[in-house]
């Protein structure tokens, strides 16, 4: 979105429609020519695209907005790639023009469009749309929240917007529908509102797409290094209740899955940490490490464990236990594993107890 390279071999477009509509083939993949804004006097510089985006197959104009409103009900499906996919395209684009007079201060999916076609291509490449009657107006948008809210709350608006705009891309559903579920009929919608619950779903959009593993892998080793044993007592609640939270949404209550697909998200769990334990008993054995020392710190680290991946065992290794295959629970898995790496420990192994 900088001025183009070379501007002077260039020409100023002053009908846009009819440059777009062209029908010049030398021009394919090149710099038509930019576009001037007659205030700001920035330039925007228009490329035609390698394959055209208007065919005969396109039956109509399609709003973001209204795609994630149908997608929501099942009419249409973003997978969650092609909504990865969006996000990026967007956040590059949106950014390019942030700060320009061909992208408004307040916008919203409504001004990202779709051509509707019938092809595989249908709805892949999104548009941002610019009423050209308003661009240079930075008021906010007509939702009855006076200004100085806007600018108490949000200090940069187009950049909020882009945060929302991916906020419905990671969940795919509009703000709309997101702000009911969250405020659930309670309080006015306000700028300060969409503030928190934009802020409140950060966690599921965690849930949905960030680094779980990662997390987890961390605080694992925190855990088996003692190191929340050198925290104050406030701090350890709050580590370990963080932990059971993530691990608690993706195996229960993340998107609502099903039950299948609880034991599927439990199991991918319950196998990850069965890596992890094999991996952290292997450098165990080749360290020189005091025996009772190391028993008693990897039994103190089940225990803590065995309470964190309480959800594994309730959606996975009790379900599969209860139809008679051999799956351990937390504690036996981490007792099971050290028993094969560090051999027999002399005291007689405790059983991970009784589930309902």
């Amino acid at each position: 979105m900088a001025e183009p390279a070379n501007c002077s071999n260039l020409v100023q477009i002053q009908n846009l429609c009819q440059a777009i509509c062209s029908n010049n083939s030398a021009c394919v993949g090149t710099c038509l020519g930019y576009l001037e804004d007659e205030i700001t006097k920035q330039r925007l510089s228009l490329y035609r695209p390698h394959k055209p985006f208007k065919t005969q197959e396109t039956t109509s104009i399609l709003s973001l907005g209204s795609v994630l409103a149908s997608n929501a009900i099942g009419h249409r499906r973003f997978s969650a790639g092609h909504r990865l996919r969006l996000a990026v395209l967007l956040s590059t684009n949106l950014l390019q023009l942030y700060r320009t007079p061909w992208l408004a201060d307040t916008w919203d999916h409504n001004d990202i469009a779709f051509l509707d076609g019938i092809g595989d291509d249908s709805l892949k490449d999104p548009f941002v749309s610019c009423n050209t009657n308003h661009v240079n107006d930075s008021s906010p948008a007509d939702n009855g929240i006076p200004v100085s809210a806007w600018e108490d709350m949000v200090l940069n608006r187009s950049l909020f917007a882009l945060g929302i705009l991916l906020i419905e891309l990671c969940l795919g559903k509009p703000f709309e529908e997101l702000r009911d579920e969250a405020m659930a009929g309670k309080g006015r919608v306000s700028a300060a509102s969409d503030f928190a619950v934009a802020n409140q779903l950060l966690d599921e959009v965690m849930n949905e797409f960030g680094d779980r593993w990662a997390y987890i892998e961390a605080s694992l080793n925190d855990i088996f290094t003692e190191q929340n044993e050198s925290v104050d007592a406030k701090t350890y609640v709050q580590r370990k209740m963080g932990l059971y939270t993530v691990i608690f949404n993706y195996c229960s209550r993340e998107r609502r899955p099903g039950l299948y697909e609880r034991r599927d998200r439990a199991a991918e769990l319950h196998g990850r940490l069965d890596e992890y334990l094999k991996q952290h008993l292997q450098g165990l054995r080749n360290a020189s490490t005091e025996y009772v020392t190391a028993l008693n710190r990897y039994e103190k680290a089940a225990q803590y464990n065995s309470q964190v991946f309480n959800p594994v065992n309730r959606e996975y290794a009790f379900l599969e236990q209860d139809q008679g295959k051999k799956v351990h629970d937390i504690y036996s898995l981490h007792m099971i594993r050290w028993k094969e790496y560090m051999g027999p420990d002399p005291r007689p192994v405790v059983d991970g107890g009784e589930h309902d």
